[in-house]
């Protein structure tokens, strides 16, 4: 298996086979993260990834925290960092660093992102629409409403293929399903789903066809769906420059936005739909609660997880505008209808007089028959 990850690290890891070999079970996504993690703690403490293997439970674990102190100002940074350097410690004999609340534990990091998610704010539906309008270019703008009407992860947006969404782009079909499977979202491998459905509206499939009709002309159904100037995949943090570009154009302030916040208004709004639980997780790409994954048949439920996406609203105006309008319209119909009725009713009269005549008519021509004989 390839190792993706930067050059930076090749001779790093052709240099200890033991990291080779553990990072090609890693998730692809991963490599680079967990490669980068270890190849910086080794430097750090100047040991090599043997020496920190046969280290004791406690002096891997001391020397391990040594290290990640230092990115305390940056817990996710420190969380990944940890979660890499554990899992390459238990190689050994399957044992693990034994991490407490004091030194890394799991809640330490809670803690600290519970302090950095009081300052996060999730972009509302018009905001989104807000700062989506702020995209210059018409790759960045189709971005944005993609993640925010699909929910589905920034990686997961970057390793989309033109082919995912061809065929139903020139068929104008809406909404527009997009197949997530582990290649796509690295993320599922951990939690055993092969594969989920969600899709996007028709302003994002507006967006979107624009784009493609542009960008992918003469394209293969193996093109990366959305593609940078020299021909290449998006990275995610490239879509993070541009979504903060946006985000500051918008008036918004963008230390307190996240792009996975994106998936977090897209949950907001399943949320405050009447969506049945089952299908709202599986939109989301979660694996259903206790035993009811055994009995959710992916493959089967698309009709049914479609329908229930369409009472999602995306709309900019928002469900109430929608039923005024058709009220203004049945205010019309009604308006309509008594003006046929009263000339409905005109139409009787006339026809009833009529028939009077004719019946008068006819009794005269009687009376004269009668007379001349």
């Amino acid at each position: 298996m390839k190792i993706k990850i930067g050059p930076l690290c090749v001779e790093f890891m052709e240099k200890y086979p033991k990291v080779k070999e553990w990072l090609s079970r890693r998730p692809v996504n991963t490599q680079k993260n967990y490669g980068l993690a270890l190849k910086r703690l080794c430097e750090f403490t100047s040991i090599t990834p043997d020496e920190f293997q046969d280290l004791s439970r406690k002096e891997a674990r001391d020397i391990a925290w040594k290290y990640i102190k230092t990115l305390l100002n940056k817990p996710s940074v420190a969380s990944i960092t940890m979660s890499s350097l554990k899992s390459f410690y238990r190689n050994k004999d399957g044992e693990t660093l034994p991490f407490d609340s004091h030194k890394g534990g799991k809640h330490y990091f809670n803690n600290l992102r519970r302090k950095r998610v009081a300052y996060e704010h999730v972009p509302t539906k018009k905001e989104v629409y807000e700062i989506a309008d702020m995209a210059t270019k018409l790759r960045d703008r189709a971005m944005i409403l993609v993640l925010f009407q699909s929910g589905i992860r920034v990686n997961a947006l970057c390793s989309l293929k033109y082919g995912d969404v061809r065929e139903q782009l020139d068929r104008n079909i809406i909404p527009l399903r997009l197949r997530i499977t582990e290649n796509i979202d690295s993320k599922l491998r951990g939690y055993s789903i092969p594969f989920y459905d969600t899709f996007i509206e028709k302003e994002a499939v507006e967006a979107l066809k624009k784009y493609c009709e542009w960008k992918h002309r003469e394209s293969d159904n193996e093109a990366p769906l959305f593609i940078t100037r020299s021909g290449k995949e998006f990275h995610p943090n490239h879509v993070w420059s541009n979504y903060k570009k946006c985000i500051r154009r918008a008036g918004l302030n963008a230390k307190s936005i996240s792009l996975h916040g994106l998936r977090k208004a897209f949950r907001r709004e399943v949320r405050t739909t009447n969506i049945n639980q089952d299908y709202a997780e599986a939109l989301m790409g979660h694996v259903l609660g206790g035993t009811r994954e055994n009995y959710f048949n992916r493959n089967d439920s698309i009709e049914e997880l479609k329908r229930e996406y369409e009472k999602i609203d995306f709309s900019r105006e928002g469900k109430t505008a929608e039923i005024e309008h058709i009220s203004d319209k049945l205010r019309l119909m009604e308006k309509e209808r008594e003006v046929l009725k009263e000339k409905v009713k005109v139409s009787g009269d006339v026809t009833d007089s009529m028939w009077k005549v004719i019946d008068d008519l006819k009794k005269e021509i009687e009376t004269l028959k009668k007379n001349q004989r």
